[in-house]
């Protein structure tokens, strides 16, 4: 990577704690983006599935419920690992930029505020370093049409394109080099 590029830093909302066993899950996502969108009782079952992938990986009996003392342990070390990669980044003269992509709607069925603060809001302020901007597109309804995503978790490629055009337009619209703005714009025309 040169000096002055940019880094997109994608966190999710548990990687604040240990890496998940949801792999097997992703691995299959190119058969799956051809079977088209979910049904909305799909969508349930993936975030059952991948609910209890981390209640049974992180020890958790209810999301709402303080952090355990083992999974308080890692969340400070995760932000603290976090922490140095970003201040890696700006040593290197990179624009590191932490970015939550979106989640489906359906996890807003069993996710409230207080949670998603807890394992995202907190963990992002917990690693925050000065001059490294967070994009939280996490809940944001431009991108929550079901016929985003792959899985509850997930984009699919219809989902990503949109995404990235976004990260894009908006990577250019706040890069103060004007050269950089102008190779974007020549990569994506019709986003910048």
């Amino acid at each position: 990577l040169t000096k002055g590029c940019t880094v997109f830093i994608p966190i999710c909302p548990f990687s604040s704690l240990a890496q998940t066993q949801a792999g097997a899950q992703w691995k299959r996502a190119d058969a799956e983006e051809e079977k088209g969108p979910m049904t909305p009782e799909e969508f349930r079952k993936s975030v059952a599935f991948l609910l209890g992938v981390w209640r049974r990986e992180f020890g958790i009996a209810d999301f709402a419920e303080p952090l355990s003392e083992r999974n308080r342990r890692t969340f400070e070390a995760k932000a603290v690992t976090l922490r140095k990669g970003l201040e890696a980044c700006l040593a290197r003269g990179w624009r590191p930029i932490l970015v939550m992509p979106p989640v489906s709607r359906y996890y807003d069925e069993v996710f409230s505020d207080k949670v998603w603060r807890q394992y995202v809001d907190d963990f992002v302020a917990a690693a925050h370093v000065e001059g490294v901007p967070y994009w939280d597109y996490g809940r944001d309804e431009r991108f929550r049409d079901d016929a985003n995503f792959l899985n509850s978790l997930m984009l699919n490629r219809r989902g990503r394109v949109l995404f990235t055009k976004e990260l894009v337009r908006r990577a250019a619209d706040e890069s103060s080099s004007a050269a950089f703005r102008r190779e974007l714009r020549a990569f994506y025309p019709d986003e910048c």
